[in-house]
């Protein structure tokens, strides 16, 4: 028992294990993903600092809101019109994360619901199917060609 002891003081002495132990004891490691999803879809989304100061992922989603997030700025935020009150908004951000991430819709639990990476086509289409399936109709078209 004494060397069991020994060895998790010595574990938890390590962040990435002390990291991922935190993670499974307060669920917050919990992943909700489909076979067909982007590996990131369905894993909580760091809380990491956005495009203006004191913008934080854990701000966006607090309301109980969606959170959109347009990493590259790219104007797709547009596309969030039609579900003004149930999507907040924010542009650019840190992607040191997941540098390829262009896009990424956020729960309002925390985990990431849809993802769109900068070799993906940036299809509206596909985009408002994305927000739809989680956020509901927009009041409004939400794509503009």
């Amino acid at each position: 028992m004494i060397a069991l002891r020994g060895l998790l003081d010595s574990l938890l002495n390590i962040p990435e294990v002390n990291a991922q132990l935190a993670g499974l004891v307060s669920a917050l490691a919990t992943s909700y993903t489909a076979p067909d999803d982007d590996p990131l879809v369905g894993t909580r989304m760091p809380d990491l600092s956005l495009g203006s100061p004191d913008s934080r992922v854990s701000k966006l989603v607090r309301s109980g809101t969606f959170g959109y997030v347009d990493f590259i700025g790219d104007g797709a935020a547009q596309v969030t019109e039609g579900w003004k009150g149930r999507i907040t908004v924010a542009t650019g951000g840190d992607r040191t994360w997941a540098e390829d991430v262009s896009e990424v819709l956020v729960r309002p639990d925390g985990h990431i619901a849809w993802v769109r990476r900068e070799n993906d086509l940036p299809d509206p289409a596909v985009r408002e199917a994305g927000l739809t399936a989680w956020a509901g109709t927009p009041e409004r078209a939400a794509v503009r060609r």
